[in-house]
């Protein structure tokens, strides 16, 4: 099942703790909607990494996919999330690279 899973009530924490707080609540959101005990909903190692792509900045909602198999859970991001994810490491890189080059000229 596909699910929206809205991440705006954890804009106050703080940017410190906002990826763990995140996590936390898409564990609970997702146990809530498959019916499961939080302790055994597993997050995908994929939907991790867009969660801490993301974890300083403001993200309001996330998309997952929830698998259920038994008792078990696994919430994995949907693929348009993925992408923007990549879309959005891809952009950060070429910032970091274009403020080290400037650096570099500078120091000349």
């Amino acid at each position: 099942m596909v699910a929206t899973i809205g991440l705006r009530r954890i804009l106050s924490a703080h940017a410190g703790k906002r990826r763990d707080k995140s996590i936390r609540y898409i564990r609970e959101s997702a146990a809530k909607i498959a019916g499961v005990n939080p302790e055994s909903v597993r997050i995908s190692g994929d939907l991790n990494r867009l969660v801490m792509v993301h974890a300083g900045r403001h993200i309001r909602r996330i998309k997952v996919k929830i698998v259920k198999e038994k008792e078990i859970a696994t919430v994995k991001p949907f693929e348009e999330q993925i992408k923007k994810a990549e879309a959005t490491a891809a952009v950060q890189k070429d910032k970091k690279e274009g403020k080290e080059q400037t650096k570099k000229e500078n120091k000349k």
